[in-house]
């Protein structure tokens, strides 16, 4: 199992980073995983950066809401909301 972190996700560029040589290392990394899951916060989501790593059916996405639906369509997606 994998847990990776990305700065950007969308449906037409799917996982992505501004930097090239951390976009590689995901990609490699990610290729070696049974499972891969993406760690992303709300804001992450329509956000697209020069480096896409990985597609969007190659990991399931842990957040802490999803606002837009759609993103269901593509992957599996896990709401973790903390309750105080």
């Amino acid at each position: 199992k994998g847990f990776f972190g990305t700065n950007g996700i969308s449906i037409k560029s799917g996982f992505s980073t501004p930097e090239p040589g951390e976009g590689a290392i995901k990609s490699a990394a990610i290729a070696r995983c049974k499972k891969t899951y993406i760690l992303a916060d709300s804001n992450k989501f329509n956000r697209i950066y020069p480096v896409t790593f990985a597609n969007l059916s190659v990991a399931a996405i842990i957040t802490d809401v999803l606002t837009d639906r759609k993103y269901s369509d593509y992957t599996s997606i896990i709401e973790v909301n903390e309750e105080k």
